[in-house]
C-alpha cells in the first residue's frame, strides 16, 4: 500500500483534482464505483481480489484502511491524495460523517463485503 498524490488545480472558485489511467494511478482503470457511507461504524472488507489493483480516494470526509492480518493503518482524508493497494486483502473502517469514497479498480468486478 502506498499513498498517491493527485494533481490539484486551485483558483478563486475552489480546487479540482483529477487522475489518469496509467499516469496518476499505476494501472489501467477498468471500473469506477462510489462508496457512500451512511453509518460511521460500518466496515468494508475487500477479500480475494489477489490480481486486482485499487485506488481509494476520499471525495468527502475520510477513513482508515488496514491490510488484513497487519498491524499498520493508513488514514486517508484529503481529496487530492488516495491510497494504492495491489493484490492485498484489506478493510476500510472508521469513517468520518458523510464520507464518499471513489473506488478505482483494475478489474471489471471486485469483491467487497459490508459489515455493520
Amino acid at each position: 500500500m502506498n499513498i498517491i498524490k493527485l494533481p490539484k488545480i486551485t483558483d478563486t472558485r475552489g480546487s479540482l483534482s483529477y487522475l489518469e489511467s496509467g499516469k496518476h494511478v499505476p494501472f489501467i482503470i477498468s471500473t469506477i464505483k462510489l462508496l457512500t457511507v451512511q453509518n460511521k461504524t460500518e466496515k468494508y472488507f475487500f477479500l480475494n481480489n489477489n490480481d486486482s489493483e485499487f485506488a481509494l480516494i476520499p471525495l468527502c470526509g475520510g477513513f482508515k484502511l488496514a491490510e488484513k492480518d497487519a498491524d499498520g493503518e493508513y488514514i486517508v482524508n484529503e481529496p487530492d491524495k488516495g491510497i494504492h493497494i495491489s493484490g492485498k486483502n484489506f478493510f476500510v473502517f472508521d469513517f468520518t460523517e458523510n464520507t464518499v469514497v471513489l473506488i478505482v479498480c483494475s478489474k471489471p468486478d471486485f469483491s467487497a463485503k459490508r459489515e455493520c
